[in-house]
């Protein structure tokens, strides 16, 4: 697990550790000003952590853990056309292929979706789908095989309200999928591979009762919603 400290110098990275009998601290030494926010891995010497390091202006943050100590990993520069940027998310496909998602901000203070790509050491910026005029996050990513993925988040048109965002990765570019699109405004926070064709994503939505839960389940190559507990107006996945 993953996260932050607050200190009187500022924040540092957080991550724990479950042995089997309790949590142990494994946190890293810094920098100040950076927090992690995903985890994930393919093994106990094999895990990835990742957020966002400088508050002003903040940058992709990615560290390693191979069994024994973190090491910071060298990112790509931002794209030109970018101004800061924080990972939201991270999935490690193995040991040698690593997603990251997260989302930027453009030096005229536009809001922008990107994604990194780690194949055999080697991180770069992936193409991905930001149409002009429009605010895009992601908060989640998931990939079952080196040639299937999914990412999602929210995207906004200039003037309108956040609809929730699922791209897709053929193994080859990242598209964007039609995706259940419930009440006002929607967004989709964390999604989850069970198998080839079966993907789950959840999120929330509003309306005129409030805010709600949403539930998102791919399957015979379409997503449809699928109605949870009822937990009621106020609540959120």
């Amino acid at each position: 697990a993953v996260g932050y400290r607050r200190h009187t110098r500022g924040l540092t990275p957080m991550a724990v550790a479950f042995d089997g009998r309790r949590w142990v601290d494994h946190s890293p030494d810094g920098p100040t000003g950076s927090t992690f926010a995903a985890v994930s891995g393919t093994s106990a010497r094999d895990v990835w952590a990742a957020g966002s390091r400088g508050t002003a202006r903040p940058f992709p943050l990615v560290d390693h853990w191979n069994g024994s100590r973190w090491s910071a990993v060298t990112l790509p520069r931002l794209p030109t056309d970018l101004w800061s940027a924080d990972v939201t998310s991270i999935h490690a496909v193995s040991p040698t292929l690593v997603w990251a998602v997260g989302l930027a901000s453009t030096k005229d203070g536009q809001t922008r979706a990107f994604i990194l790509r780690a194949s055999d050491g080697h991180w770069r910026y992936v193409t991905t789908p930001n149409p002009p005029r429009s605010a895009r996050e992601l908060f989640g990513v998931d990939a079952g095989t080196p040639t299937t993925g999914w990412a999602v988040g929210d995207s906004a048109p200039a003037g309108a309200l956040s609809q929730a965002l699922a791209l897709r990765w053929d193994g080859h570019v990242w598209t964007q999928a039609a995706v259940p699109r419930p009440g006002r405004a929607s967004w989709l926070f964390g999604v989850d591979t069970v198998a080839p064709g079966n993907t789950w994503a959840v999120g929330r939505f509003t309306d005129h009762e409030g805010v709600h839960d949403l539930i998102a389940h791919y399957s015979s190559g379409t997503w449809h919603r699928v109605v949870g507990p009822n937990l009621g107006p106020g609540s959120g996945l």
